[in-house]
Formats: C-alpha cells, structure tokens, sequence
C-alpha cells in the first residue's frame, strides 16, 4: 500500500473540493474531510461501494 504524504494530501485537497462543490452546487467542509480521510485510509471504489 503507498502511503500519501502531508504535502500530496494538501496538493490534493482544493481539487476534492472543486469536485463536490461541481457534484452539489455548493461547498460542503464536512464531504470534503470525509473523502480525504478515506483517501488516506486506503479506500477503494469496491470498498465503499
């Protein structure tokens, strides 16, 4: 499993959050958070799904 770094993960961020605010039509800090921590947890599509 690769790890991100602090760095990868903050270069990550402002994209997680143009996409939910495109997906919902407005930010949302909460989704944002979330998905990065399961980024950072290794989650896939099949486990989430």
């Amino acid at each position: 499993m690769a790890y991100l770094t602090r760095k990868e993960i903050d270069e990550m961020k402002p994209e997680i959050e143009k996409a939910v605010n495109k997906f919902l039509g407005f930010a949302e800090p909460a989704i944002v958070t979330t998905a990065v921590n399961c980024i950072v947890s290794g989650y896939d599509k099949r486990k989430t799904a």
